[in-house]
């Protein structure tokens, strides 16, 4: 078989090989076949070029003939412009032309004709050179019929060239259409050889899958025989663990009937701690009634002490209010005052120029206006040290509110993290009963709307203090005015101290004015008394919000009392719960031993069964498997019978397709060569088609010259002649012209 297939495998690298040549060769003749096509695409353009070149010689043709028309025209006008006489070439004694019209005086015979003689001879030397003019042009049709003779002549060589072109081109076409019917045949040939080569792969292929097969069949028969024994082996081994299990099985049956009598005593013993599990069920719904009720009460509680917050923080809005009216209020009066003190400056700069006038009584009013300032410097002092009394009581003030706050903060940091700490353990306690989960949702709820009030507050004491800060700008913003009025003061009596000296004489009007001023000053006093009432409003206000904020401490106070109560009710729930849900977890944990004792003990029986199938399968299987395996090793003997006898019948069809591929190899060499003689015909046959070419265009190129030139003389001609008969019907005129003066 070995060597069988390795002489297959050379036949078919041999195939291969020829099959590649052939390839080749076809390569090579497809490359002929575009050779051929170009020829017939340039016999194509000849053919273009030979109608293109007959519609031109027809053409040309066509205006010679129209030229030599033309030339006899022109001829049968030269010979009727002057009539002649049937004797000789003397003139006619009666022209063909209309008398003229003019007044010309009467002449005698003998004067008339010498007036006519040189008329006559110039009209005589116009026809001998017309006459001289026509056969230069009979000379120059000559000419152009030779030269048209001459190009029909070669035209008809062309004709004749063309058609044994043409003939030739049948002939090729007659051998492209051989050529084609050889690469038909070819293709053939070579679709033959594909189909073999394929037929041999296949065969190949078909070889190698059996001899895998044989090879399979073979170790499997080996990994069979090597099973069987293994499992003979099993087999003993089996039947003895069967020996083994039956004795196993009958000791756990012993131990079975104890187990039965063991689950029965744990199945009282779970219906005693069943019982005991409701009774305590019982109790713990009777502890959540009791807790429900707590947080009922703490619920109330909470509203109560909430709508009291709420009051509270109405009180406070509306004193804000309040105290947003009277600081508007004090603005208004601040304006009022800074509009009076505008008017004292108006009135003191009227002063000023009347006590330029009214020295003298200036100082009586000088020395009153001293007390007065000593009395105004008393006051603004006074005023000075209230104000300062007041600023130390609001930093301490705001020293005892950010105390406060600050204490606040803390209590609510410790509040917050209390509420975490219980929040972590009633999330611990809802995993151990749901229905207690509800309520202390509820209570969380309840906390966290308590640390929104309290936030609330604390935002609240926070607008109080910014409130405050304002008040504390205005203040300041006040003593400054205070301080800017004094300076003024000042300055307004070191300019009348000054004044004073240089005016002594206006102390009468003065007095007037200073009385004036007096009453101004009256108004300022009672202004400051008015600014002095509004801070000690303002200071009682805060005193109030200081009562409030102890109020709003000592609640808070009472909240965190109330809160700590409800968390220590709560830590005891938790650890009640916490026993319980221990002891459950502890049942539930015997419970559960119980149980899987119970499954492992079933389990166990259960595999045991499974086993004893398991065996008496793997027995009749293997059984089985063995008269399976007799079978296969039948079929694969038979199969290889038949695979032997396919192998020599494909070994005696490849010896006849040797033979085929050698007897077309033999046909392609033949072909080959003779396309290459054809190809060098065709070659040759190109060389000759390319100089026809090159002697075709140089034939047109000169008709089109010799054309281009015939027209331009025509042309000449005719304006030759258009000139002649002009100057024809003018001497005919003047002949005309004399022989009505003659007659």
């Amino acid at each position: 078989m070995s060597v069988e297939s390795a002489t297959l495998r050379s036949r078919l690298e041999e195939a291969s090989i020829q099959a590649v040549e052939l390839k080749r060769r076809l390569s090579d003749r497809e490359i002929v076949e575009k050779d051929i096509e170009v020829l017939r695409k340039e016999c194509g353009d000849l053919r273009h070029l030979t109608t293109s070149q007959e519609q031109r010689l027809e053409h040309c043709q066509r205006e010679a003939q129209q030229s030599q028309a033309e030339q006899a025209s022109l001829e049968a006008i030269l010979s009727l412009l002057y009539l002649r006489e049937s004797g000789g070439g003397s003139l006619c004694a009666k022209p063909c032309l209309p008398a003229p019209v003019c007044d010309v005086p009467k002449l005698k015979p003998g004067e008339q004709y010498q007036q006519l003689l040189p008329v006559l001879r110039a009209v005589e030397q116009e026809r001998v050179t017309q006459a001289a003019l026509a056969l230069d042009l009979q000379e120059r049709l000559r000419q152009t019929q030779e030269e048209m003779t001459a190009l029909q002549n070669n035209m008809n060589q062309r004709d004749l060239q063309l058609q044994k072109l043409h003939t030739e081109l049948q002939e090729r076409t007659v051998q492209i259409n051989q050529l084609e019917r050889e690469a038909a045949l070819v293709l053939g040939l070579q679709e033959r050889l594909r189909r073999a080569q394929e037929e041999m792969t296949a065969l190949q292929n078909n070889m190698n899958q059996r001899d895998l097969q044989l090879q399979k069949l073979h170790t499997e028969l080996q990994e069979r025989t090597v099973q069987i024994n293994q499992l003979e082996r099993e087999l003993r081994r089996k039947n003895v663990c069967l020996a083994t299990t039956e004795q196993q099985l009958e000791k756990k049956d012993a131990g079975l009937s104890q187990a039965v009598e063991k689950t029965t005593e744990l199945e009282l013993n779970l219906l005693e701690k069943s019982t005991s599990i409701q009774h305590f069920k019982t109790t713990l719904d009777l502890k959540k009634r009791d807790f429900q009720q707590e947080l009922e009460e703490t619920q109330r509680v909470g509203s109560e002490q909430r709508k009291a917050l709420q009051d509270q923080i109405k009180m406070l809005h509306s004193q804000k209010a309040k105290l947003e009216k009277d600081f508007s209020s004090s603005q208004h009066e601040r304006q009022e005052a800074q509009h009076r003190a505008e008017r004292l400056q108006t009135s003191l700069n009227q002063l000023t120029h009347d006590t330029e006038t009214r020295a003298n009584q200036d100082q009586e009013a000088l020395r009153a206006l001293r007390v007065q300032a000593t009395e105004y410097t008393t006051k603004v002092r006074f005023l000075e040290t209230a104000l300062t009394t007041c600023q130390d009581e609001l930093s301490d003030c705001m020293q005892q509110i950010k105390g406060v706050k600050g204490r606040y903060e803390r209590e609510l940091e410790t509040s917050a993290k209390e509420v975490e700490a219980l929040q972590a353990e009633m999330r611990g306690s809802s995993l151990v009963c749901q229905s207690s989960s509800e309520q202390n949702l509820q209570l969380q709820h309840t906390v966290q709307r308590q640390q929104t009030m309290l936030q609330e507050s604390t935002s609240r004491v926070a607008e109080l203090e910014d409130r405050q800060a304002l008040l504390l700008e205005q203040v300041g913003r006040l003593e400054k005015d205070l301080e800017k009025e004094k300076v003024l003061a000042f300055k307004e009596l070191k300019r009348r101290d000054h004044r004073a000296q240089e005016a002594i004489e206006g102390l009468q009007e003065a007095s007037q004015q200073a009385a004036r001023r007096e009453r101004e000053a009256l108004q300022l006093s009672n202004s400051v008394t008015q600014l002095s009432e509004d801070m000690n409003k303002v200071q009682g206000e805060l005193s109030e919000r200081e009562q409030q904020m102890l109020l709003i401490r000592r609640e808070s106070d009472t909240k965190a009392l109330q809160l700590s109560k409800m968390e220590k009710m709560l830590a005891e729930t938790r650890g009640k719960l916490d026993k319980k849900t221990e002891s459950v977890q502890d049942l539930e944990e015997k419970v559960r031993f119980t149980r899987k004792d119970r499954r492992n003990s079933l389990h166990r029986t259960q595999l045991l069964e499974s086993q004893m199938k398991t065996v008496k399968g793997e027995l009749v299987d293997t059984l089985d498997h063995l008269q399976e395996l007799r079978d296969r090793l039948r079929c694969s003997q038979a199969n290889a019978e038949q695979r032997k006898v396919a192998m020599e019948k494909l070994q005696a069809g490849m010896r006849v397709i040797h033979c085929q591929l050698e007897e077309t190899c033999r046909e392609l060499e033949q072909k080959k060569q003779e396309i290459t003689d054809k190809d060098t015909e065709i070659k040759e046959r190109q060389e000759e088609l390319e100089l026809k070419s090159l002697q075709l265009s140089k034939l047109e190129a000169a008709v089109e010259s010799r054309t281009q030139k015939m027209q331009q003389k025509l042309i000449l001609q005719q304006g030759t002649l258009e000139i002649s008969q002009r100057e024809a019907k003018e001497r005919t005129n003047q002949v005309y012209y004399i022989t009505s003066h003659l007659s």
